[in-house]
């Protein structure tokens, strides 16, 4: 059988024995998450299991939490949804045979994994059996669930009321009502919850996308019915692996970012509690090492914000040049001086060697406390989790292991460095959730704007137009370095791709040749490129304008941009999450 298994933070520790043991038995396990023990919302999950059984993907669900109570609740809210929550083996066995459920609650507070995998193994194998009252209570819910039943009506008393004649597979209503209505489309699986309005800051709503022209072209034409026909935002928000090449459990592995929003708005109190720490120790400077995605969205917020006055100024170090390593080390007061070292693997060699450079200039200054000055951001038992904790590190930021380093702009990698400068991060992730609702399955494709950017990305790279010149206010400069390695690595293999063109002068549209297509990226109210690019709209390049209020619309950005690619991915054949040429050269 397909299987789809989702949990909160308290039933995670549970999930792996429970997956395991179903997999041992032959049956196809989809993982929704979460994927660790960082604080989650039950019904984000309650959310996702349901719609996998709605949507025919899987037979049945179960879902893991603390009580199970609130996430039976949860589950039984989407139409169509039998969820029950069992204590034991003969309650999960009544479930199936006299009510058909198809969502199985656990209360993982409660349960041991051997407890958990025989209810489960029960629930999963026992079929629905109904007699003449099951099959007469199942239409009665299903006509509550349809607001067909009135409450006023007299219960059933055997022999009194005729019975109902029981059509195989399905309940029918009782002969006296009406058929009831088809189920209206569940709620579509967006794991974020309604962000409230951030202080001092203008009202929260998903910058638009405004496609004129590339909307209505053939290729991408053809690249929107293509996602249509695959259903890739359902599968999408139920993080089936199988939308792109490569092994389907390494890349379900890697879909942490789609709840990456969700989940650090969990963490933005702690990140800025200790930002306030550090500044009220009077650090002059903060300097981040790391490497790629590391370090990238550190570096696009200080060249957007700069420090806010009070907070320490920083420098990022990517590289083993000698000179850039001595133009840090000139730059900085040594003494009142943090550093963040970010690597996602904990292995990165110009990381490590770098952090091994400014260890032993802060020993040789006879610090303390060495360790005090040192932050690390990594994965849960990388090797540098294990060095910041024997060598004393102030602090050690522990990211969910399922963000891909490029993705991880709106996890620890990219936020702490933020909250460091003064960057106000509550505003960054409302910004962001309000992207991952607006990028919900229920706009379908055609109202997606992170789907609709990669179509036309996609679409047109197939068309021979692969090559994408991103043009961007001065404001938010930085950014095209993100996108431009966010697109490079990530689909940039197999003889396939994009080629992102930065930092390039408009040119008048003469100089360009067919395989050109323009993203530009503008603040409100800048106009200083509208004139060049609607000469090269006028002379038939594609030309993509995406407006942005102001800088904390990063935020927003960061996820749109991540989904996007993504879904050029899946119409490309490549993965996007994967880097086999950077494992080649750490090899």
């Amino acid at each position: 059988m397909r299987i789809a298994i989702g949990c909160d933070d308290t039933g995670f520790p549970l999930k792996e024995p429970l997956v395991s043991a179903l997999e041992a038995e032959g049956h196809d396990v989809l993982d929704l998450g979460t994927f660790s023990s960082e604080p989650v919302d039950y019904p984000d999950f309650a959310r996702a299991v349901g719609q996998a059984v709605l949507r025919g993907f899987v037979d049945a669900s179960v879902l893991l939490c603390g009580s199970g109570a609130g996430g039976v609740i949860a589950a039984n809210k989407m139409r169509g949804v039998r969820a029950a929550l069992c204590h034991d083996a003969a309650s999960a066995r009544r479930s199936r045979e006299e009510v058909d459920a198809n969502v199985l609650c656990l209360a993982a507070a409660d349960l041991d994994s051997k407890t958990a995998v025989e209810i489960a193994q029960t629930f999963i194998t026992t079929p629905y059996e109904p007699g003449d009252q099951q099959t007469r209570q199942m239409t009665k819910i299903g006509q509550l669930e349809a607001g067909l039943l009135g409450a006023d009506k007299a219960p059933f008393k055997p022999g009194a009321d005729a019975k109902v004649s029981p059509e195989p597979g399905m309940p029918r209503p009782a002969p006296a009502q009406r058929e009831a209505p088809k189920a209206a489309p569940p709620p579509p699986v967006v794991v974020a919850p309604e962000p409230g309005p951030a202080p001092a800051a203008p009202a929260v709503t998903a910058p638009p996308l405004v496609l004129p022209d590339p909307l209505k072209l053939p290729a991408v034409e053809e690249t929107l019915r293509f996602l249509e026909a695959r259903e890739f935002l359902d599968r999408l928000w139920v993080k089936d692996a199988t939308l792109w090449k490569g092994d389907a459990a390494t890349v379900r592995n890697r879909l942490g970012w789609l709840t990456s929003p969700t989940i650090m708005r969990g963490h933005s109190e702690d990140i800025r509690g200790f930002a306030d720490e550090v500044r009220r120790l009077q650090y002059s400077h903060v300097v981040l090492l790391g490497m790629g995605g590391s370090s990238s969205t550190g570096e696009v917020f200080n060249e957007t914000f700069g420090s806010k006055m009070g907070f320490p100024d920083m420098l990022v170090l990517d590289s083993t040049d000698p000179g850039a390593v001595k133009h840090v080390a000139d730059s900085i007061n040594l003494s009142r001086t943090l550093f963040v070292v970010a690597s996602k693997s904990g292995t990165s060699a110009e990381t490590m060697a770098a952090y091994a450079f400014f260890r032993g200039q802060v020993e040789a200054a006879s610090s303390p406390r060495p360790g005090m000055q040192f932050v690390a951001i990594t994965d849960p038992g990388r090797p540098l989790d294990k060095l910041a904790t024997e060598t004393g590190f102030r602090r050690t930021f522990l990211n969910p292991a399922s963000i891909g380093g490029r993705y991880s702009a709106l996890s620890f990698f990219g936020l702490v460095p933020a909250a460091l400068i003064g960057v106000d991060i509550k505003v960054l992730l409302e910004r962001a959730n309000t992207m991952v609702e607006t990028c919900g399955n229920e706009v379908g494709v055609r109202g997606n704007p992170a789907v609709q950017l990669g179509a036309v990305l996609a679409g047109l790279a197939r068309a021979g137009r692969d090559k994408v010149t991103l043009v961007l206010s001065e404001k938010i400069r930085g950014l095209g370095r993100w996108i431009e390695q966010l697109l490079a690595e990530s689909l940039g293999k197999d003889g396939t791709g994009l080629v992102p063109v930065v930092d390039e002068p408009l040119g008048p549209p003469t100089v360009y040749g067919d395989d050109r297509v323009f993203v530009a990226l503008v603040l409100e109210g800048d106009d200083a490129h509208d004139s060049a690019l609607a000469k090269l709209a006028d002379a038939g390049h594609p030309v993509l304008r995406l407006g942005l209020r102001d800088p904390m619309d990063l935020g927003a950005e960061f996820f749109r941009w991540a989904l996007a690619t993504a879904t050029a991915g899946a119409v490309l054949g490549v993965s996007p999450f994967d880097e086999p040429d950077v494992a080649r050269a750490k090899e």
